[in-house]
């Protein structure tokens, strides 16, 4: 696995693994699928797969989504540190690294400026196995 301890965390690698599968109303160059052809964890995920980054700043889109595209564009084109991995679990149901992560923009994608954290944004779930 490309996230175990013998390898190192790089950023690009990390939202290229993840967006592979949660990065969507991208295509592939080669295929034209709404996915990457051929796409193998710790390829350039930008390589075959077209994606509108500016979608990112797009309020209309889901919560969710709209989380995905910036957390990407952030690290593709700002040098970003922050990963899908900074706050999130691999495929369990887990909030714990919430917790001790510092609120930021990033976060008011799919939780509120004021309140709890527990309280979410209401977004649509494509996956009823990772909830996304």
């Amino acid at each position: 696995m490309r996230f175990s301890s013998k390898y190192t965390k790089n950023p690009r690698e990390i939202i290229s693994v993840c967006g592979s599968c949660h990065l969507r109303g991208g295509k592939s160059r080669s295929s034209g699928l709404p996915y990457p052809n051929n796409f193998v964890p710790g390829d350039d995920l930008v390589h075959d797969f077209a994606v509108d980054l500016s979608q990112a700043g797009n309020a209309t889109l889901n919560p969710g989504d709209r989380h995905v595209y910036r957390n990407v564009r952030d690290v593709l084109e700002n040098d970003s540190q922050v990963t899908c991995l900074s706050c999130h679990t691999i495929h369990a149901d887990s909030s714990a690294k919430h917790k001790r992560v510092l609120t930021g923009p990033l976060c008011e994608d799919c939780h509120n400026a004021e309140g709890p954290k527990s309280a979410v944004k209401k977004y649509e779930v494509h996956s009823e196995l990772c909830e996304y």
